[in-house]
C-alpha cells in the first residue's frame, strides 16, 4: 500500500512539475554574425554612433557562443533565447576573470539591426522595450557580409 501511495505521489510530481516548466532555451539562428553597437540609451546612460564607434563595441553570435568586443578586449561566454516569448528573450552569460555574469534581455531583431531592452546592471528581465532609471536600449548593426 505505501508503494501505491508513493508510485501515486511521484507521478501526480513528473506531471505537475511538466505544467510548471518554463519555455525551453534554444538558440535563435538569426542572431549569428557580429553587431556593432551605433547606440544606447536610458538608465542614464546616452550613448552616440560616435562614442560607440570608439570603443569598437560589438556582439559575436554564434551558435551558442558569444564573444563580446571592446576597445579591443574580448570576453566570452553563451547566450540562449526564448522565441515562443512576446518580445523575445535573450539570456547572455559573460565570463569576466573566471566569474559569470548573467544579463537577461528582450530582443527584436528588424532587418540587420538588433535592439536589445536590458538592465543597466544586474537585475530583472524587460517586460517591453522602455528607457527607464533601470532599463536601456541598445541598437546593434550586422556587419556587411
Amino acid at each position: 500500500m505505501k508503494l501505491l501511495l508513493l508510485s501515486a505521489a511521484m507521478a501526480v510530481l513528473a506531471v505537475s512539475g511538466n505544467c510548471l516548466a518554463e519555455e525551453p532555451a534554444t538558440v535563435d539562428p538569426a542572431l549569428n554574425g557580429r553587431w556593432f553597437a551605433v547606440s544606447a540609451e536610458g538608465a542614464g546612460v546616452k550613448k552616440t554612433r560616435e562614442e560607440l564607434t570608439e570603443t569598437k563595441a560589438a556582439f559575436v553570435f554564434q551558435d551558442g557562443e558569444l564573444t563580446v568586443e571592446r576597445f579591443g578586449q574580448t570576453r566570452t561566454g553563451t547566450y540562449s533565447t526564448v522565441q515562443t516569448e512576446e518580445p523575445q528573450q535573450l539570456d547572455l552569460v559573460v565570463t569576466v576573470n573566471g566569474q559569470e555574469h548573467p544579463l537577461k534581455a528582450i530582443y527584436k531583431i528588424e532587418g540587420d539591426t538588433l535592439i536589445l531592452c536590458h538592465p543597466k546592471n544586474k537585475g530583472d528581465r524587460p517586460e517591453e522595450f522602455a528607457k527607464t532609471d533601470t532599463f536601456l536600449i541598445s541598437t546593434y548593426e550586422r556587419e556587411a557580409k
